[in-house]
């Protein structure tokens, strides 16, 4: 299995998951299953083993990982076989365990979001019985789940009595949380996030909660019950977790996978899955889908323009790696709405270009620009934007002082400065752009702008700031490199050094 087919299922079931179908997958059948207390699934699921709650978790839950492989390939086997598990296929250990247990199971069909049921019984094989009988009684007759995760309870923590007003104190990201048994619900870690049923600051959301139940039908009663309560005892828990897509499994921490080692062909597999979402989230006009909520299914209407030409430079250097027509494609539309976006103006009676967003210019604006169509210009050959990156250019070396400090951060395209927007970053985004014009057009004047911007940050801005009072500028890195094979100077290594 590639890392692009492991990350995007990883992330569907581990980030979306949801404790019941869509609405539009649900139909009469599993609806009646969930309102009918008498349906034999659902009968079948309330034996006593069903008594066992968070506080029943007295033995530690431990499996090796060819024990636990061997299970969850089994569950995947028997899910979409529709059949029982078959026992003779389980390790002995959980054949033979006989604590106190609870499963969560989640499974995806890779279009819609993951179902998540809870089971529990006395010992692994009864628990995963109980977990597989609870999403039968959710799944449609043509559900076909094509990933799993299965989520063992480890270790629960109890907090009696909790005020659910006031903050609980733990990690949402690494913890389940559960309500006492009478209100009967509990949630994994990906669910309190996705669905901020805790918010960041602690808290839990009991009206995001609700809103959550009453998208679940079958869970209806479990609203109302917990509308009875302003205390309840907590139980903040840990699992085990595992992913399996039907050939490879794989251990999840905070619903990611884990890394023995990274290789050169995992960080070129991220760089595919990245290209190929920037290349999905470009629209018609050129623009990025800048903010998209997946929480909400919705994308916001703020835009960047300084982010759009940052996204441009991005898929451009993965195209030095990966010469795909389908990633100059996107970039060409991308750089059309950022052409659109730039006028002509006058600084120092220097005709310039400026990039302009909502009525303003910035530094940082302008030197993406040029890194954007700069890098263009230097993987195609192509020289017709070079004018362009030249005017863009001369605006940034006539805002420059004599020291190397850039006067203007930002100023309104009429020509009235804001001087209460300093930029910490901006600068070395304006040296590292000369550096690259320079490559592409070597005139003296940019390599020397670029040369005296970087002395200006390091021996004044910057000096004698150690961390954290140092700004970790990535991109004045990236100029040092350049700037540093043009004209070699040990201050450039040195504060390369201690940035990084």
């Amino acid at each position: 299995m590639t890392q692009e087919q492991d990350s995007a299922q990883t992330e569907a079931i581990a980030t979306e998951t949801h404790q019941t179908t869509t609405t539009t997958q649900t139909n009469t059948k599993s609806s009646l299953r969930s309102e009918n207390p008498t349906h034999p699934l659902v009968l079948k699921s309330t034996d006593k083993a069903l008594d066992i709650w968070f506080d029943s978790l007295t033995i530690p839950l431990t499996l090796e990982c060819t024990d636990k492989n061997t299970v969850i390939i089994e569950t995947y086997n028997a899910i979409n076989q529709k059949r029982p598990l078959h026992k003779e296929k389980l390790p002995s250990i959980v054949i033979e365990d006989k604590a106190p247990r609870i499963l969560f199971l989640s499974i995806c069909n890779g279009f819609s979001k993951a179902l998540v049921a809870r089971g529990s019984g006395s010992g692994l094989l009864a628990a995963l019985d109980s977990v597989l009988t609870q999403l039968s009684a959710l799944c449609t007759e043509d559900y076909r789940p094509i990933w799993i995760k299965l989520d063992m309870v480890t270790e629960s923590t109890t907090h009696l009595d909790a005020d659910l007003s006031k903050t609980v104190n733990f990690d949402r990201s690494l913890y389940g949380l559960a309500f006492t048994k009478a209100i009967d619900l509990s949630f994994l870690p990906e669910q309190l996030t996705t669905y901020t049923l805790i918010t960041c600051t602690d808290n839990i959301h009991l009206g995001n909660i609700e809103k959550y139940i009453a998208s679940n039908p079958h869970q209806h009663n479990h609203d109302q019950k917990l509308k009875n309560f302003n205390q309840s005892t907590l139980y903040q828990f840990k699992t085990d977790s595992l992913f399996f897509d039907g050939n490879t499994s794989i251990p999840l921490y905070r619903g990611h996978r884990l890394f023995d080692s990274i290789s050169k062909n995992n960080l070129l597999d991220s760089i595919d899955n990245a290209v190929d979402y920037l290349l999905r989230s470009i629209n018609l006009d050129g623009t990025f889908n800048y903010s998209y909520k997946p929480k909400t299914d919705r994308s916001d209407d703020e835009y960047n323009l300084l982010d759009h030409s940052g996204t441009l430079y991005s898929l451009l250097e993965a195209y030095t790696l990966t010469p795909a027509d389908k990633i100059l494609s996107g970039a060409q539309r991308a750089t059309q709405y950022l052409l659109g976006q730039l006028k002509e103006t006058t600084i120092n009676s220097q005709k310039a270009l400026v990039a302009v967003e909502e009525g303003n210019v910035t530094l940082g604006q302008n030197a993406l620009a040029i890194l954007a169509l700069g890098k263009y210009i230097l993987i195609t050959g192509d020289q017709t934007y070079l004018p362009i990156v030249q005017q863009l250019g001369t605006w940034i070396i006539s805002t420059q002082k004599s020291q190397g400090e850039f006067s203007i951060h930002k100023q309104a395209y009429n020509g009235e400065m804001d001087k209460t927007f300093i930029s910490e970053y901006c600068p070395g985004k304006a040296v590292f752009a000369l550096s690259l014009l320079y490559a592409i057009d070597p005139q003296q004047k940019w390599l020397s702008s670029a040369i005296s911007g970087a002395q200006y940050l390091i021996n004044i801005r910057n000096k004698g700031l150690i961390d954290p009072s140092l700004t970790h500028d990535y991109c004045l890195l990236y100029a040092l490199k350049e700037i540093n094979q043009q004209q070699p100077n040990e201050i450039f290594i040195a504060h390369a050094i201690k940035t990084a």
